[in-house]
């Protein structure tokens, strides 16, 4: 009489994620003898769950079984061996890592009224096939946020854009970008509008042609980053102004010359 031996091992499906399971079948070459085949099983990857044994019951040639994974951290995969009777037969399952959402970043992280930054969502691993749609949402409703973004199908990161109206008082969002029972988040500064507080020039009268006085402007407020434009404008065209002059971030006011030009009589200039 021939001996029983293990024929072939099979799982199905050969590839789970996490918190999945597959059936796997062994196959004997002969019906199980009276009591059974026990078969002892064992696994290349504790990440895969898989019982010590399997009974084929007597006379029968197959038997299946269930392997399960909890989390999966990475891809890998797990070699099944089924053993009997000195007879083995092995087979390979795919461990694929759930998609989750690894970081959430927006540039620029400060913006004031009528602006806008772009976020950029990055994944664990690469959509699936349909996307990933990613639920956004956000603690400010001063910042414009679209309620989901999809990154595309095999792409890790995605881009959007979150735009403001008008910012009454200085504020910062929480964006949450969720997918997949995991999340990230990103806080954007959100910078109302700085006001000019001062202007002055000293020496306040410019006598004849091609006189020159040093101005300041003043903000109520320090310059945000990326600095503050002022821009500047006369009365007359008497004297020469710059069209604008740069607040540095950080700082609360900046220095211009202005330059009178040929006049025929005494002007003033605002």
């Amino acid at each position: 009489v021939a001996s029983v031996l293990v024929s072939s091992l099979t799982c199905s499906p050969s590839s789970i994620g996490a918190n999945s399971s597959s059936i796997c079948t062994i196959t004997l070459t002969q019906p199980a003898p009276a009591g059974g085949a026990s078969v002892t099983l064992s696994n290349s990857n504790a990440t895969l769950t898989v019982p010590a044994s399997v009974t084929v019951a007597a006379a029968a040639t197959s038997a299946n079984f269930t392997v399960s994974t909890a989390a999966i951290n990475s891809n890998s995969s797990a070699t099944v061996t089924a053993t009997y009777n000195s007879s083995s037969a092995n087979t390979t399952v795919n461990l694929v890592a759930s998609v989750l959402v690894s970081s959430l970043t927006c540039s620029p992280s400060s913006i004031g009224a009528y602006s806008s930054s772009i976020c950029t969502i990055t994944l664990t691993q690469p959509a699936p096939d349909g996307g990933a749609s990613v639920t956004l949402s956000n603690s400010n409703t001063a910042l414009t946020v679209a309620p989901f973004f999809t990154v595309a199908a095999a792409a890790t990161s995605a881009n959007l854009m979150v735009t403001t109206a008008a910012i009454s008082s200085n504020s910062s969002a929480t964006i949450t970008a969720g997918y997949n029972s995991s999340s990230a988040t990103a806080s954007v500064s959100l910078v109302a509008a700085i006001p000019v507080s001062s202007l002055s020039c000293s020496p306040a009268a410019l006598a004849g042609a091609n006189a020159s006085t040093s101005c300041t402007v003043t903000l109520a407020q320090p310059a945000p980053s990326g600095g503050a434009d002022v821009t500047v404008s006369s009365s007359t065209s008497a004297v020469s102004v710059p069209g604008s002059v740069a607040v540095a971030a950080g700082a609360t006011a900046a220095a211009f010359t202005i330059t009178s030009a040929a006049v025929s009589s005494n002007q003033i200039a605002s």
